[in-house]
């Protein structure tokens, strides 16, 4: 069976280039509610105060959800790939706890009657960051001493595995160059 180079078949494609592509945002259900979130804006930050009063008095709002809040109803969870033998996932809370640790990460849920309306009350949530060392590059990540994103994992190197199959001396003589 070959894939590369070969044409893919795309069913979906009439209907989304003439236009009738039906997309979840185009959906409008009985009592629905739109999410906004407030994101951080640091790489790598202490959160500190988390002011949601303003957001929760705000015109068709239902519900405002915080990091701290959320952590009381929902476990720690682990990266899709823990599976894997020997990789190292920190836990995580869907939103923000104490700390932030990269630019978006999500710090409060701001649900209310129309998408203007939850977009409008998230930004009347006021965040306080204590800014940390942030990593951004691979090669500093892996250095000795390097500001860790999760301290219980000891280090960034989440995963290491040696592949070898076939003879790659003799493949790259062959190579064209």
């Amino acid at each position: 069976m070959r894939h590369v180079g070969s044409r893919a078949k795309r069913p979906d494609d009439p209907r989304i280039l003439t236009g009738r592509g039906r997309y979840v945002d185009d959906l409008i259900l009985p009592r629905m509610v739109h999410v906004a979130f407030v994101r951080s804006v640091h790489a790598h930050a202490r959160l500190g105060r988390v002011g949601v009063g303003a957001a929760r008095r705000a015109p068709d709002v239902v519900g405002v959800l915080t990091g701290a809040e959320a952590a009381r109803l929902c476990k720690p969870y682990r990266g899709v790939l823990a599976h894997y033998r020997g990789m190292k996932t920190g836990a995580m809370q869907p939103l923000a706890v104490e700390r932030v640790r990269y630019v978006g990460e999500p710090i409060v849920a701001v649900a209310a009657t129309s998408r203007a309306a939850a977009e409008d009350a998230a930004r009347r949530v006021a965040v306080e960051y204590e800014p940390l060392p942030a990593v951004l590059d691979p090669g500093t990540a892996l250095a000795p001493g390097a500001p860790l994103i999760h301290e219980a994992l000891g280090d960034h190197l989440i995963y290491e595995t040696r592949l070898t199959a076939g003879d790659v001396a003799g493949a790259l003589a062959a190579a064209h160059r």
